[in-house]
């Protein structure tokens, strides 16, 4: 809720000082085709860095771009005046490594070191259609698009300075993932856009959407000292499906587009 008061805030106040005329026509034409991505954690960046709206210190900049927040890309080749074909792609991907100094089995003051991996991955793609109400600079539209995603979640993966022995012969993990997850979807649309200035435009639609999605199962795989060797055992967990008829983007995701 604050994100959408903030952002009713932004579009009172801020767009009227960027209009170059009231009469001024900031359309994109037939042929021309635009590049956009969601302004909101840029505007929650921007409040953050003045301290507009909190009471807390600014915080550091690293985290604008991440696994967790992000930013998709989106185009639009517009048909004609009314009518553009729409296209977004997210991709995110994050890696972390951490290393940890453990002491050596049957050693004297010696240590090793024990190496966690741990990834995430995901990808999106959307196509679809849209259509323009209107010849103003404040325009509505409406539309379609269908949705593929593929994602993979909490993969971990561990190295072991100790080797297993007859004097190590503990159970132990060396991997695990939550398994690979694919989902297809299809959305109606409806929106407003508004051309501030020249090629230049923010918009904001809400949507109602079918998903379907499928995850393969999570697996772990352990390792134990057995036989005079190391053996590995992997456990694999049933998979999963999913199906949700629901309404979207009640975040308030703002787009910025650029045209050209």
């Amino acid at each position: 809720m604050k994100k959408i008061l903030l952002t009713l805030v932004l579009f009172t106040y801020l767009l009227p000082s960027f209009a170059q005329s009231g009469s001024k026509n900031n359309l994109p034409e037939a042929g021309e085709y635009s590049i956009g991505f969601n302004a909101v954690p840029l505007i929650d960046f921007a409040l953050d860095k003045t301290r507009i709206f909190s009471n807390a210190p600014a915080s550091s900049s690293s985290g604008i771009i991440s696994y967790q927040q992000p930013l998709t890309l989106s185009g639009k080749y517009m048909k004609d005046a009314s009518t553009a074909y729409r296209a977004t792609l997210m991709l995110g991907y994050e890696r972390n490594t951490n290393d940890m100094l453990v002491p050596k089995v049957g050693g004297v003051g010696e240590d090793v070191t024990d190496t966690e991996i741990s990834s995430n991955f995901g990808l999106r793609v959307s196509l679809g259609k849209q259509f323009y109400r209107g010849d103003r600079n404040l325009r509505g539209f409406y539309g379609y698009e269908g949705i593929i995603g593929v994602s993979r979640e909490d993969i971990f993966k561990k190295k072991y300075g100790n080797e297993l022995d007859t004097t190590n012969s503990g159970n132990r993990l060396i991997k695990s993932s939550q398994g690979r997850s694919i989902g297809i979807g299809a959305r109606g649309f409806v929106g407003l856009e508004y051309f501030f200035a020249t090629k230049l435009s923010l918009s904001a639609e809400f949507g109602y959407g079918l998903n379907y999605q499928f995850n393969a199962g999570a697996s772990e795989v352990s390792e134990e000292f057995k036989n005079g060797q190391a053996e590995e055992t992997e456990i694999k967990m049933p998979g999963s499906q999913e199906f949700n008829m629901n309404a979207d983007n009640a975040d308030g995701r703002i787009v910025f587009s650029f045209y050209f």
